[in-house]
C-alpha cells in the first residue's frame, strides 16, 4: 500500500499506475465530504508549489504538470503557481523551477531564447 521513496511515505493504492497522478476520489454526494477536501486540480498544483519549494527534479514537475492538466489546470494556472510560490521560496527556487515547468507545458525556450539574441 505504501512505498518509501525520496523520504516520503506515498499512497499508491490511488495512483494510476502509468502516470503517478491520483484516481479521484469517490464521493458519496454529502456536501459535508465535498467541503472537507480539495480538489483533484487544486491538490495536484499545490503538489506542485511543494515541488518547487523543495527544488524538486525536472522528472517530477514533468509528471505534475502532466497530472495538473489530467485534472484540468491550464497552463496559466500551472505558470500561476510558480509566481504565486516566488515570494515565499525565492527568486532562486523560482528561477531554477521555472525551465522545467515551461520545459513540461511545451514552452520552446530555445526557441524564445533565439527571438532575443
Amino acid at each position: 500500500m505504501h512505498t518509501f521513496r525520496f523520504g516520503t511515505m506515498l499512497d499508491t493504492s490511488t495512483a494510476e499506475p502509468a502516470t503517478g497522478c491520483r484516481k479521484p476520489a469517490a464521493r458519496s454526494g454529502g456536501k459535508f465530504e465535498e467541503q472537507m477536501g480539495p480538489s483533484d486540480r487544486t491538490s495536484t498544483l499545490a503538489q506542485l508549489a511543494a515541488s518547487i519549494a523543495v527544488d524538486a527534479s525536472p522528472v517530477t514537475y514533468a509528471r505534475i504538470t502532466a497530472c495538473a492538466h489530467r485534472t484540468g489546470a491550464t497552463d496559466g494556472e500551472v505558470l500561476g503557481t510558480l509566481f504565486a510560490v516566488a515570494p515565499i521560496v525565492g527568486g532562486v527556487r523560482v528561477a531554477v523551477a521555472a525551465p522545467h515547468i515551461a520545459a513540461a507545458i511545451g514552452y520552446d525556450l530555445e526557441a524564445a531564447f533565439e527571438v532575443l539574441e
